[in-house]
């Protein structure tokens, strides 16, 4: 670790975890939906992955998806439980499910370093070591042990340079897909 990065908790980055509740689903399309939690992959949030909530649920959907937020799997596979995606866009009717958490990154943090940095392979391998349950197809976070999350953190000025690179990384590796 370089001597300027201090070690820091993803408590540290998040103001707060929220999630959502879980509402059922169905095949009209009442212009209210749901995340699945399939929507979060290595950094991203895809939001074409939606159910669509049924009318009789839709005043229990209560956390609506905000821009700006990283979201994290709080219950999942093992491969798959607390993976994390940044939300870049806002869509309007479009809630979270009980498996997933919301979180608004910190003003002295940079939300695309952030990202970039839970996605890494060793801090992946250190938030599924956190899952739990006698099911051995999914597992659960709690969200002490997530907020726990240890990781090195550099100025919010490195971060920013370091997170504009990723983006442009990613955006030129999207250009080739």
């Amino acid at each position: 670790m370089p001597h300027d990065w201090e070690q820091r908790k993803l408590g540290d980055a998040i103001n707060s975890l929220e999630s959502g509740v879980s509402v059922n689903s169905g095949e009209e399309d009442t212009g209210y939906y749901i995340l699945k939690t399939s929507a979060i992959e290595l950094g991203h949030v895809d939001l074409t992955e939606v159910k669509s909530i049924v009318r009789e649920e839709i005043l229990r959907a209560k956390t609506p998806l905000k821009k700006g937020c990283i979201l994290i799997s709080r219950m999942n596979t093992p491969a798959l439980v607390g993976a994390s995606g940044l939300n870049t866009e806002t869509r309007a009717n479009v809630f979270l499910p009980d498996r997933l958490w919301q979180g608004a990154v910190a003003s002295h943090f940079n939300q695309e370093w952030l990202i970039s940095v839970l996605n890494t392979p060793r801090n992946i391998k250190q938030i599924q070591s956190l899952g739990t349950g006698t099911s051995g197809s999914m597992k659960n976070i709690s969200k002490d042990s997530m907020l726990n999350v240890a990781f090195a953190v550099p100025s919010l000025e490195e971060q920013k340079a370091i997170g504009k690179f990723m983006e442009f990384l990613e955006n030129t590796i999207a250009l080739h897909h």
